[in-house]
């Protein structure tokens, strides 16, 4: 039996004897139609093109479309074309090339098997049903750009694909003596057995006699270089195992059919070493492995097998394990979720499913979370719903509870539920939750556990609509709808009040204010002209009636907005107020505070102090008022906002003297300008909040301290380079011996 006979595209007969025998046949057909030959035939030529495949996966997608659009034009332009080959062409115009095509491409950059990639469409070499011959197209390259590769190149290509007119043109005396001991025979064995072919080094059979066990007598060395490869990639050809298998005798051949069939993944070839074992080898090859799956899974995905895949399955369902039984149906099943076209993967599944034994069935049960993680993730869709419900058919009551209450099913039912499919949840319920109270017990853990992910998302959307039919849907009365409103509100509350940075986009009533705010600020620079006199501020009527909704009257709504904005803010509110103050938004800034303090004069102005001066909040004043400082405008922008949050001198001399000459804020900002080379700027903040040159000298003094104590404030001198270090001197002023203490502290790395 000669795999060289299956390369050329000759595909299995079941031999009437299957008694072990092994004889090499000629294959006179194929399992292809006529139209499914001609579909490939005409793709694979319309495929060809000269352009030059690239390796930059960012250009190859563009330039893959632009390919691909030719192939479809050409496609249609095709005279005398009959409708159905057209529109089976049309199927496989993207799968059978482009994934073929970039399974080409990544094995090249992840074996490194070219310096630099040189191939183009027009290279490629295609067997029958649409799938790259990896080693017939290496041969083709080779032959065209031999002289391009290295030595090592060369040795590499040969003996990965087995081209034996290439493997004896590599001059042995490049190798020196030790060369063979830099071949690993546990990683490349089939690369150690052609380079002792051809330098004849003798330890090659020394090194697997003795470390290996080998016996002449019991095994040759092409059989022991079969049993040590291992094929892991799906789409390989599997060149080093063809080669092997066609050097062995008859007889070796039945010793080792078995090691054979589980290390191909073509399906050409798997099919013809099925059509050559009895029925023990059957029971040996699918039941003693590991992974039965991976044998008949090319069939799977071959066009030209898929129809023998259900046929093979049929003849060994009592020699498959439970485990691999379920590992085939998650198979399918991601091959449903992926393919374009599902309707052949779904009738593979409904027969597989079908026909199985209970046993095999029930098992798939018997551990819920596997059904729901491996198989109804991929499924739960309304396209294959249909076949969900057909698998469930066969759990009992517990089962299917089970499976409803997975963390896959739970999520699926909030995905479907969020996208508005309410008839798609409603056949999943339908068919796992048997009894009205199994069904009220599920819609309460869902509301408890999903309900507020569910509303929030709704509500981020705008889609209040979605909203009212969800808790309509899971609550039966309308104080039962009303307290999970104001629930919903106080848990996004704790949200709202969070103290550090928003990590995400969820916090729906910051999102909520910020839409009223800069919605007005957007309409009003945009129809500016217009109504330019005629300011009329944010419209927080739409957030007002937002809050309607969680409460059921006005003294609900005003004591939630006091706990809003009572105590210490939250980080997420004030970056919202920073930005308004950045854009000099006064106006916009006090009726947003309006809105929040209820119009409390007292508490708007507590707000403003506290902004400014507690230690909580330094991270944004720091920022604030080094970006004021940066405009460069003589300090007029960063007085505005000063004479905004202050009502008067005396509160802002008092600022000045507390916060500032002798806080940490002044020092923070001085060090984030002086980092920057910014000294002039850092100077006239400075002189703005001490008053006069002595309070200036006093500040600089202090912050000569605080650096050279060790607090480290000042910029790391290690970054410094030589204007900003000039630029620190000429600020601080500092006398001869504290600036040779500062070069030493820079020369050291001190700081």
């Amino acid at each position: 039996m000669d795999m060289s006979d299956v390369d050329n595209d000759d595909v299995l007969v079941n031999a009437e004897d299957n008694s072990g025998q092994n004889v090499h046949l000629k294959y006179s057909f194929t399992p292809a139609t006529l139209q499914q030959i001609a579909s490939v035939t005409i793709l694979t030529q319309l495929w060809s093109h000269k352009q030059r495949l690239s390796v930059d996966e960012t250009r190859l997608n563009k330039e893959w479309k632009e390919i691909e659009n030719l192939v479809l034009n050409s496609l249609s332009k095709l005279p005398f074309l009959h409708k159905q080959t057209r529109d089976s062409c049309l199927k496989i115009v993207t799968p059978i090339a482009k994934n073929q095509i970039l399974i080409w491409i990544n094995w090249q950059k992840k074996e490194n098997v070219l310096s630099e990639p040189n191939c183009t469409n027009d290279d490629l070499v295609w067997t029958s049903e649409g799938k790259i011959n990896r080693k017939e197209t290496r041969h083709k390259l080779l032959s065209k750009d031999w002289h391009q590769y290295c030595i090592d190149e060369k040795h590499e290509l040969a003996c990965t694909f087995c081209l034996v007119d290439y493997t004896d043109t590599v001059t042995p005396t490049i190798f020196s003596l030790g060369f063979l001991e830099s071949v690993d025979i546990n990683i490349e064995p089939i690369k150690y057995f052609w380079t002792f072919d051809l330098t004849k080094d003798k330890k090659f059979e020394k090194i697997i006699r003795t470390c290996h066990r080998w016996s002449p007598s019991n095994e040759t060395i092409l059989e022991y270089v079969l049993n040590s490869v291992r094929n892991d990639q799906t789409d390989d050809d599997a060149s080093s195992v063809k080669y092997s298998w066609n050097e062995l005798s008859d007889e070796n051949k039945k010793r080792n059919i078995i090691r054979a069939a589980r290390e191909l993944r073509d399906a050409d070839n798997v099919c013809s070493l099925l059509s050559k074992m009895n029925e023990k080898q059957w029971r040996e090859l699918f039941y003693g492995q590991e992974n039965f799956h991976r044998t008949l899974s090319p069939l799977l995905s071959s066009c030209l097998w898929q129809d023998y895949f259900i046929t093979t399955i049929q003849h060994v369902w009592n020699n498959i394990r439970k485990s691999d039984y379920l590992a085939m149906l998650k198979e399918i099943a991601e091959a449903i979720f992926r393919a374009t076209d599902k309707d052949i993967y779904r009738a593979v599944l409904t027969e597989l499913w079908e026909n199985a034994p209970d046993l095999l069935k029930q098992f798939v049960f018997e551990n819920p979370n596997n059904f729901s993680n491996l198989i109804l993730s991929k499924l739960f869709y309304r396209e294959t719903m249909d076949l969900v419900q057909l698998m469930l058919s066969y759990a009992d009551c517990k089962q299917k509870k089970q499976v409803a209450y997975s963390s896959c099913a739970i999520d699926q039912c909030r995905y479907l539920i969020q996208i508005n499919e309410w008839d798609v949840f409603d056949a999943f319920i339908k068919c796992t939750l048997l009894c009205e109270e199994d069904v009220e017990q599920f819609k309460r853990m869902f509301v408890r556990e999903k309900g507020t992910d569910v509303c929030n998302l709704l509500i981020l959307r705008n889609e209040w609509d979605k909203v009212g039919i969800f808790l309509g849907r899971c609550f039966k009365s309308g104080d039962e709808m009303s307290k999970f409103k104001q629930k919903l509100a106080y848990d996004n509350l704790k949200k709202f009040n969070q103290k550090e940075a928003c990590i995400d986009d969820t916090n729906i009533f910051i999102v909520l204010l910020e839409k009223a705010v800069f919605d007005f600020i957007h309409l009003y620079y945009s129809e500016k002209y217009y109504f330019e006199d005629d300011y009329t501020g944010p419209d927080f009527s739409k957030l007002d009636a937002n809050l309607k909704w969680f409460f059921q009257n006005d003294n609900q709504i005003n004591e939630f907005k006091v706990k809003m904005f009572e105590n210490t803010l939250s980080f997420c509110f004030l970056q919202l107020i920073s930005n308004l103050i950045r854009r000099s938004e006064w106006g916009v800034l006090n009726d947003t505070l309006d809105w929040c303090f209820l119009k409390d004069p007292v508490k708007i102005r507590k707000f403003k102090m506290d902004f400014m001066s507690r230690p909580e909040y330094e991270m944004h004043i720091v920022t604030l008022i080094a970006d004021f400082i940066r405009v460069n405008d003589k300090l007029k922008s960063f007085k505005q906002f000063v004479d905004w949050c202050f009502a008067n001198v005396e509160e802002v001399n008092r600022y000045k003297k507390e916060v500032l000459r002798f806080g940490n804020v002044s020092v923070q900002i001085c060090a984030l300008l002086l980092g920057e080379n910014e000294g002039k700027l850092v100077n006239e903040f400075v002189n703005w909040f001490c008053l006069s040159k002595k309070g200036v000298d006093e500040f600089k003094k202090k912050l000569l301290k605080i650096d050279f104590d060790g607090s480290h404030i000042l910029p790391e001198y290690k970054s410094l380079d030589l204007f900003g270090v000039k630029t620190i001197i000429n600020f601080v002023n500092w006398c001869a011996e504290s600036v040779v203490k500062f070069k030493e502290k820079i020369c050291t790395g001190a700081g």
